[in-house]
């Protein structure tokens, strides 16, 4: 089969001969049946009847071939495309006998270029709305097209920047820095050739003197023509460093940060973070922290409690709460510790973060408070019952002077009241020690010895002892006279 349509027709529009593609390409099953169906190829194959009618007249004016292309309707009422190739076929006299010509098909290459067309507008719109600025640049450094974006971004239209030189001087003023510039592009461009896409970030004056940090990705084709596209990435590079800025301050204070901070994961109890200061706490290095779980380091008779209340608080209010608990660690020792726990997500799952502060001695401190104001108040009562008491010895003792001046010629009854002031002398012995514990009085300072005491305190506390129980006493040779408060010595 011939590669077109072939065909002989009248002058007013009848078939006369017609080869099997023809018959094809009108969508007929035979050329007899194109030809026995089609009397009039204007009106009936013709878009445009009257398209046939000028393409005749010009013919009929011509003495050699027309070319154009045209566009039919088939049988079935479809389109297609050809190129059309006509010619008058005329007698001895000039007379037109018929016209003869051929069609090529076109529809195939139409629908590639139409597809093409459409691909390109496509292109053209995506590049025209693009939030980067693109550049075409062709191998002679020309400009032959920037997008909105670009003129956006930069302030320069394509215009402007005709070509790379111009570009390079508008958009480096500085000549140190266009040179760093050309340079670095000379580099990757060596590097990198046609093909591979070639990053870099510079910073860039704009037509209105501003200067843009830009984020460029260069391509350059087989045949010396670059694609580039242009990013501003001044904001996003300023919140980048600000956040640097501030992740160093914030690791700064965490780093830094007399209380204990740690983050766990808020299922396993897996630490996931920890400063220097937790880390010292526990007595565990830092890089050895995730090994363990939070809850090893609480006692467990304190982990279930903790459990529920970081339940309940994570289904209540949600806000930071304050446990003492107690810690264990690998030296010295337990310890208590002070908590303020909150609920953070941490790498994007959600955890627990712990401020942590140890109280082992501030409640040590407050217990010896406590113990303190407990010795006080018996101190004070002491002092108030040695007093009275020291009161009534006094009376006990002038009434025994006042006796024995009265009954001094009766021997037994002088024996009787000796004995009453020496009980009297040691209740008043007594009574110095009771404030002496009260610590309101300093009582009377003389000369001891301490051998000659100890063994007295020695002799009364024999007699308390019981008898499984021996008290072996070494008093040392020679020890000097001291002086002090008996009572005080004796509490010692």
């Amino acid at each position: 089969m011939a590669p077109v349509g072939m065909f002989r027709t009248t002058v007013d529009g009848r078939y006369l001969m017609a080869n099997p593609k023809l018959a094809e390409l009108a969508g007929y099953s035979s050329p007899d049946a194109l030809m026995a169906d089609v009397t009039d190829i204007g009106r009936q194959l013709f878009i445009n009847p009257a398209r046939r009618t000028a393409l005749v007249a010009e013919v009929q004016a011509s003495h050699g071939w027309i070319r154009g292309e045209q566009t039919y309707r088939r049988k079935d009422g479809s389109i297609f495309h050809g190129l059309l190739s006509i010619q008058a076929v005329r007698d001895d006299h000039g007379r037109i006998l018929y016209l003869e010509g051929y069609i090529e098909d076109l529809t195939t290459v139409r629908q590639v270029e139409e597809s093409l067309e459409e691909e390109r507008s496509r292109f053209r719109m995506l590049v025209d709305h693009s939030p980067l600025g693109v550049a075409l640049i062709d191998a002679d450094g020309r400009y032959r097209y920037v997008n909105p974006a670009f003129t956006r971004i930069f302030g320069y239209a394509l215009n402007d920047v005709p070509t790379g030189r111009v570009w390079f001087r508008k958009a480096y003023p500085d000549p140190d820095a266009r040179r760093e510039a050309i340079d670095a592009w000379k580099e990757e461009y060596t590097l990198a050739g046609p093909g591979k896409v070639r990053p870099h970030v510079f910073s860039v004056t704009r037509k209105d003197g501003q200067n843009r940090t830009i984020h460029f990705r260069s391509v350059a084709t087989e045949g010396g023509q670059q694609i580039i596209t242009y990013e501003d990435v001044t904001d996003r590079v300023q919140a980048e460093a600000a956040l640097a800025v501030s992740e160093a301050r914030y690791r700064s204070v965490v780093e830094q940060s007399p209380m204990g901070i740690v983050i766990w994961e808020e299922t396993s109890g897996g630490v996931l973070m920890a400063n220097p200061m937790f880390s010292l706490m526990i007595g565990v290095r830092r890089e050895e922290l995730d090994r363990f779980s939070f809850w090893d380091m609480v006692s467990p008779s304190e982990r279930e409690e903790l459990r529920s209340a970081l339940t309940r608080e994570k289904s209540g209010s949600g806000i930071p709460f304050t446990r003492v608990l107690t810690g264990l660690r690998r030296r010295p020792g337990p310890f208590r510790f002070e908590a303020t726990l909150s609920f953070t997500r941490f790498h994007d799952q959600p955890a627990v973060q712990a401020m942590v502060r140890d109280v082992t001695e501030s409640e040590q401190a407050a217990r010896w408070a406590q113990h303190q104001q407990k010795m006080e108040a018996v101190g004070t009562l002491a002092n108030g019952v040695a007093h009275e008491f020291n009161n009534i010895l006094m009376a006990i003792r002038g009434y025994s002077q006042l006796l024995a001046g009265l009954l001094s010629d009766h021997p037994q009854a002088t024996r009787l009241i000796d004995k009453i002031n020496d009980n009297t002398h040691r209740a008043a012995g007594l009574t110095e020690k009771m404030l002496s514990f009260s610590r309101l009085e300093e009582g009377e300072r003389t000369p001891l010895d301490l051998n000659h005491m100890l063994q007295q305190v020695a002799a009364n506390l024999a007699n308390l002892l019981p008898d499984t129980i021996r008290l072996d006493l070494e008093p040392a040779e020679r020890l000097p006279m001291v002086v002090a408060n008996r009572s005080q010595i004796e509490q010692v």
